[in-house]
């Protein structure tokens, strides 16, 4: 038993409230743990508000669609992320349209975040 739960510790990213049992950050427990607050004003309590600091915002992003993207307790990838690679984006866009663009032609396995940040940018494309 021990064993299968270091395992799991070890497999897994977890947010830092759900590891610690700490519900009550997120939820409230007399209320059938609904949300404290609503999404993304509950994920700023602690994140960065990206809108403060990009011109130009992804789209779940400008949504507060937080979750569209990253599990909220905890996940198989680094910083919650439900896919990793580039199956992170082509969840959503198709890669199909993307390697139209001359600049795509050759992207093979390489992940979309090493040019471009998944949060927003200066411009739509959100180049670093």
């Amino acid at each position: 038993m021990q064993q299968r739960q270091s395992r799991y510790l070890q497999e897994n990213f977890f947010h830092p409230p759900y590891k610690d049992k700490e519900c009550a950050d997120c939820h409230d427990i007399d209320q059938g743990f609904k949300l404290v607050d609503k999404m993304p004003d509950l994920c700023y309590t602690c994140h960065d508000d990206f809108s403060e600091e990009y011109r130009v915002l992804h789209g779940p992003v400008a949504s507060g669609a937080c979750t569209e993207c990253h599990h909220p307790h905890l996940a198989k990838n680094e910083k919650l992320l439900k896919r990793s690679g580039q199956d992170l984006c082509l969840y959503c866009h198709n890669k199909t349209d993307i390697v139209q663009n001359e600049v795509h032609e050759d992207l093979d396995d390489e992940n979309c975040t090493v040019c471009h940040n998944a949060h927003g940018g200066e411009d739509r494309y959100f180049l670093d």
